[in-house]
């Protein structure tokens, strides 16, 4: 596993910042994946870190890549989260001192009450509900 912390130039502005560079394999990715199947890039002046990761799904090679956005970036630890997916919160932590990575999530929806739910109308109903809505707009 690559695993780097360096001062960098970015762009064709040439801004200077530290970026952290790790390659490797998830400790669950299974046999099938490869030994650096995925790559973290991570950006302090910009906030930003991109984990690529490569796949294999049916028959065929894939690739993700996720952007998590940067809490923490101390001379210990760089912490980055990604709140996108739905009542989830995945953490992105890198330990610069044991050179370590992992990925956590947690469930961020606490439902307390029930969601209301819509009745989806087809044939018949639907062409009246609409003609009953067009009525009402004129």
């Amino acid at each position: 596993m690559l695993f780097d912390v360096s001062r960098v130039l970015v762009g064709a502005k040439r801004i200077p910042t530290l970026y952290f560079l790790a390659d490797g394999r998830w400790s669950d990715a299974g046999d099938h994946v490869g030994l650096l199947s995925t790559e973290i890039k991570c950006y302090k002046a910009f906030g930003f870190c991109d984990v690529a990761n490569a796949h294999w799904v049916i028959s065929q090679a894939g690739v993700t890549l996720r952007t998590f956005e940067i809490i923490r970036w101390d001379n210990t630890e760089i912490i980055a989260v990604d709140n996108s997916p739905a009542c989830v919160t995945e953490t992105l932590r890198a330990d610069l001192n044991a050179k370590r990575v992992s990925l956590s999530s947690t469930d961020t929806c606490k439902v307390t009450h029930k969601i209301p739910t819509a009745k989806l109308l087809g044939g018949e109903d639907a062409f009246r509900n609409h003609a009953e809505h067009s009525k009402q707009v004129k």
